[in-house]
C-alpha cells in the first residue's frame, strides 16, 4: 500500500513567498504532526510512506519516509498531483483558510484517488466557521454563539461583551484575539470575513475522531493548554482523566459526527467544556477537517497504532481502542511527559 502524506509548512506551502521564512512555531507543530503520522504509517507491514519536502527544510531529521525535494511553488503543485495520483490513500494536513486545504482536496478528488481525511464538501463547510455551527445548531448541537462580520463595516451594536474576534475562515489561533469592550477604528481589521463570538468560559478541550463508512472512533479527550493573553496561542494538551468530564466531550462529539457530512479520516473538534456538571454549558468551538497536533498526544497515549485505526476506520471496520492511564501532557513541537 503507498500513502501519500502532505503537510502544508514542510512541504512547500511557503515557497509561493519564498524570500519570506517560515515562523519558528509553525515549523515545529507542521514538522511534528508530519513526523508522528508517517511514522506511524511506515511503522505498518506492506506500507510506503512518501512526503513532500520544502528545499529550504531538507537539512531536518525525517521519519522512516520517501522524499521528494521541492524546489517553487508550481513545483509543488506537480509533484503533490503525481505523488497523489500513484497512492493508495493521500493525507492532507493544511490550514483551511485561503482554500489551501479544499484546493488540495480537490486535485485529489479529481484524480479519482482517495483522501484519508474529509473531501471537499466538510472541508468548505468547516471552513466557514459561521455556517458549521449554524449548520450543527439546526441539528440540535450546542455550539457557541456568534455572527458574521465584514472588515471595514461599521461595529455591531449590541454585543455582551467579552467577545473572541477571529478570521471566519481562520485556523488555528492565528489572528484571534477578546475584547473587552468595543474597539477603536484603528485597532480593527479593515477587510475580510470575521466571527465575532460570544466568550464561552470553561475548559479548552479536543476530541479527534476517526470516521468512515462505519461507526466512528472517538479518541480520548484532551484538555488544551492556551495563553492566557486574549490570543488563545495554543501550547499543548494533556489527557482528560474525569471520566464524567471526558464523557460529556465524548457525547458532544458524537452529536457532532452524526450530523455531518459522510466523512472520512481524521476529525479535530474544538470544544468548551462549562462549570455545569450537566454538560448543558459545553459548547462546540469549531471542527478541523485534518489531522491536529493532539495527534501527537494521541499516540503517546494509545496502546495500537492510531494510523492503522486510521485506515480500519476507512474501510468501514470496527475497531476498538486501548489506552494507557498515565498522565500525559504534550506540547504544539511533539514532546510528550508524563505528568
Amino acid at each position: 500500500m503507498r500513502v501519500f502524506v502532505y503537510e502544508y509548512v514542510t512541504g512547500g506551502g511557503f515557497l509561493s513567498s519564498p524570500d519570506e521564512p517560515i515562523a519558528t512555531s509553525l515549523l515545529a507543530e507542521g514538522h511534528a504532526m508530519l513526523a508522528a503520522l508517517a511514522t506511524d504509517f511506515a511503522a505498518l507491514p506492506g506500507v510506503d510512506v512518501t512526503t513532500l519536502v520544502d528545499h529550504r527544510l531538507s537539512a531536518l531529521p525525517w521519519p522512516r519516509v520517501a522524499r521528494q525535494i521541492v524546489e517553487s511553488a508550481e513545483h509543488e503543485w506537480r509533484l503533490f498531483a503525481h505523488l497523489a495520483a500513484s497512492a493508495d490513500w493521500t493525507v492532507v494536513i493544511a490550514p483551511e483558510f485561503a482554500g489551501h486545504l479544499r484546493r488540495r482536496c480537490e486535485v485529489v478528488e479529481g484524480l479519482g484517488r482517495r483522501l484519508l481525511g474529509p473531501g471537499s464538501e466538510l472541508v468548505t463547510l468547516a471552513s466557514d466557521k459561521t455556517a458549521l455551527l449554524a449548520y450543527l445548531a439546526d441539528a440540535g448541537v450546542r455550539v457557541a454563539q456568534g455572527i458574521c462580520w465584514t472588515g471595514g463595516e461599521p461595529w455591531p451594536d449590541r454585543l455582551t461583551y467579552p467577545v473572541v474576534l477571529k478570521p471566519n475562515d481562520g485556523a488555528g489561533s492565528l489572528g484571534v484575539q477578546v475584547l473587552l469592550g468595543p474597539p477603536d477604528a484603528q485597532s480593527v481589521p479593515n477587510a475580510g470575513a470575521w466571527r465575532i463570538e460570544t466568550l464561552h468560559r470553561g475548559r479548552h478541550a479536543s476530541v479527534a475522531v476517526l470516521t468512515g463508512p462505519g461507526p466512528a472512533v472517538i479518541c480520548r479527550p484532551c484538555e488544551q493548554r492556551l495563553s492566557t493573553d486574549g490570543r488563545f496561542t495554543y501550547l499543548g494538551g494533556r489527557l482528560l482523566l474525569e471520566p464524567v468530564v471526558e464523557q460529556r466531550a465524548r457525547r458532544l462529539a458524537e452529536q457532532v459526527v452524526a450530523s455531518l457530512p459522510a466523512a472520512v479520516g481524521y476529525l479535530g473538534l474544538d470544544l468548551v467544556l462549562g462549570d455545569k456538571p450537566d454538560g448543558s454549558d459545553d459548547r462546540v468551538i469549531e471542527l478541523n477537517p485534518r489531522l491536529t497536533t493532539s495527534y501527537i498526544g494521541l499516540r503517546a497515549a494509545c496502546r495500537d497504532n492510531l494510523a492503522s485505526a486510521m485506515l480500519t476506520a476507512a474501510a468501514g471496520r470496527p475497531s476498538v481502542l486501548l489506552w494507557r492511564d498515565e498522565k500525559l501532557e504534550f506540547d504544539a513541537s511533539g514532546e510528550v511527559r508524563a505528568v
